[in-house]
Parts: C-alpha cells; sequence; structure tokens
C-alpha cells in the first residue's frame, strides 16, 4: 500500500523554470517541494507541488508521468 500525505518527502528549492509557478512573481523565491509517494496502478502520477515556507500557500507544481 502506497504511502499518505505524512510520508511526503518535503525538499528546500528554489522556483525556477523547471516548475509550473501560478504566478510568474514567484519566480527566483523559496519554496518547499512536497513530493507525495505514488499509488499503484495510476496511469498518470501525483504531481509535486511547490508550497510558499512562510504562507503555506501552493506556489506551483511539477506534473509527473
Amino acid at each position: 500500500m502506497a504511502g499518505d500525505w505524512k510520508s511526503a518527502e518535503v525538499r528546500n528549492v528554489t522556483a525556477d523554470q523547471s516548475y509550473e509557478l501560478l504566478d510568474d512573481s514567484y519566480r527566483g523565491e523559496d519554496a518547499l517541494y512536497v513530493i507525495f509517494e505514488n499509488k499503484e496502478n495510476l496511469t498518470n502520477g501525483t504531481p509535486n507541488i511547490l508550497i510558499d515556507p512562510d504562507t503555506n500557500e501552493v506556489m506551483g507544481y511539477m506534473a509527473t508521468e
């Protein structure tokens, strides 16, 4: 069985062109990159998201396959 949100991996990153940002003003800002464990038998993977470490708001995402 795949994990839940509690087993997500979190990394400190800088928001750049590698991510689909919800607002271009986030480019160059510090962010938390949250990587969720994929569940079995999914056609598309769970997207990994960027979170603003100060406001906890979603800044963007990186689609997975």
